[in-house]
């Protein structure tokens, strides 16, 4: 079975994405993300595959509890920013 590249893990309360950087003929491209308490989300860079990426990992985070800082699920959160 392929390792994937990204592996979400639990840790006690949350869940946790892992970047699997063990392929040296892969390339990991790296994003940074912001997080606005004040605003309650969660910002990219602005590029389409900044936006992408945030939807990613939303979608691996996903629970059906909401989530503290956006107030809504992973699902809701990577529809709303698609």
């Amino acid at each position: 079975m392929p390792r994937r590249l990204l592996s979400p893990t639990l840790e006690s309360d949350y869940i946790s994405v892992g970047v699997d950087r063990s392929k040296k003929s892969l390339r990991v491209k790296y994003d940074a993300f912001n997080v606005d308490s004040r605003l309650g989300r969660v910002t990219s860079s602005g590029s389409l595959s900044s936006k992408l990426y945030l939807c990613r990992l939303y979608t691996l985070i996903s629970h059906c509890l909401l989530d503290p800082l956006t107030g809504r699920t992973g699902t809701e959160e990577a529809l709303r920013i698609l």
